[in-house]
């Protein structure tokens, strides 16, 4: 009978954990994060690039500040990444790594990643987003300075509730598991 509680218990918990899509960021972009072209100031592979954002299309970074990221990721194959020039750059969230891409142009409505031709996977969806202007268009490519900065980049708070939330039915759930098997001894 404790096994078959106990099962019972494992297999609830694991059915409330979270839902992670695997490819979604383009997708998850449409909430929050952060969109933009900078300049690449410092880059060591796969460890750290520090960036000076030079047009914002969405999120909560400031232009003209040097910012430094961990974990880099190069969208595309044929190219490779040159201190002193412009790319698009995407980052989610800090558990995600900042996603450099390059582009044909600096126009959202037009320009063509590179390097991912013929690929219809997460980075196609996004340009296709981009394109269409699901994320906004650059303030700065539009000669608009107003918004230059829309609200966003953080994560929702309902993650922290999520999890909160999660622990207070876990404790829950050990303390049940406790009383039942104290009662039977």
């Amino acid at each position: 009978m404790k096994k078959v509680i106990s099962m019972a218990l494992l297999v609830i918990v694991l059915l409330l954990g979270p839902v992670v899509f695997a490819g979604d960021v383009p997708e998850s972009l449409k909430e929050s994060g952060m969109i933009f072209f900078g300049e690449v100031v410092d880059f060591h592979a796969e460890k750290k690039i520090t960036v000076i954002p030079t047009q914002i299309i969405k999120g909560n970074i400031e232009p003209g500040a040097a910012r430094t990221f961990d974990r880099p990721a190069i969208v595309g194959e044929g190219w490779q990444l040159e201190t002193g020039k412009v790319y698009l750059m995407t980052n989610y969230d800090e558990i995600n790594p900042l996603y450099v891409l390059k582009t044909d142009s600096f126009d959202t409505d037009t320009l063509k990643i590179e390097g991912i031709d013929g690929y219809e996977g997460m980075w196609a969806r996004f340009q296709m987003y981009l394109n269409n202007g699901d994320y906004g268009h650059s303030s700065l490519a539009r000669g608009d300075f107003q918004d230059i900065i829309p609200i966003g980049g953080e994560l929702p708070q309902t993650t922290e509730k999520y999890w909160a939330w999660m622990g207070l039915g876990a404790l829950a759930i050990c303390a049940g598991l406790f009383v039942i098997f104290k009662r039977k001894k």
